[in-house]
Parts: structure tokens; sequence; C-alpha cells
């Protein structure tokens, strides 16, 4: 809270985009106006929060608060953004220690 970041993803950073379950595309496409933060986690997830320039390390619950927050700034409904952050919040810990 109060603080500002600037993050650079790189061109051809790998991402799957919002990593939603295919069964449920129908439901929530894992492409929308959350695309941007989507990428921004998972780069911020590839890293386990450490990047350049922070005078420390995010946690993985700032860093789906990050998600949570850009989502909201680019226009996606709270109760969207909120559900998407506690999925995230609920099976990221699979993914948050992976390289």
């Amino acid at each position: 809270e109060g603080k500002e970041y600037t993050v650079k993803v790189p061109r051809g950073f790998c991402t799957d985009m919002a990593s939603i379950p295919k069964p449920l595309w129908s439901w929530i496409s894992p492409f929308g106006e959350y695309q941007e933060a989507a990428v921004l986690h998972d780069f911020l997830y590839s890293f386990e929060g450490q990047l350049d320039g922070l005078d420390s390390i995010l946690t993985r619950k700032e860093a789906d608060e990050f998600f949570y927050e850009v989502m909201v700034q680019d226009g996606v409904k709270k109760s969207k953004a909120k559900l998407m952050k506690n999925a995230v919040r609920t099976f990221g810990w699979k993914y948050w220690k992976k390289t």
C-alpha cells in the first residue's frame, strides 16, 4: 500500500497469460482485460519476487496483491479481480518456487 512499482517485462518473456483451466474458459477466458496483469504476475512469480531496483524481495502475497491492483487499474471489475486474486492465492504456491 502506498508503494509504486515500475516493472519492465523483457520482450520474449514466456507466459501462459491467466492460468485458467480450459474447462473454465467459457466462463473466464485466459485472455481479456487482465492480460497485462497476468503477464506481470507471471514475471514476478518467475523471479520469486526478486527484481532489480527493489529495496526488498516481494512476497508471494505481495505479488498476488500487485496482480489484483493492476487488474483494477486496467478496468477489471473488483469482484472479478478479487476472484482471480483468490485463485492465485489458493493455487499459486505450486508455481512460486519453480523457475
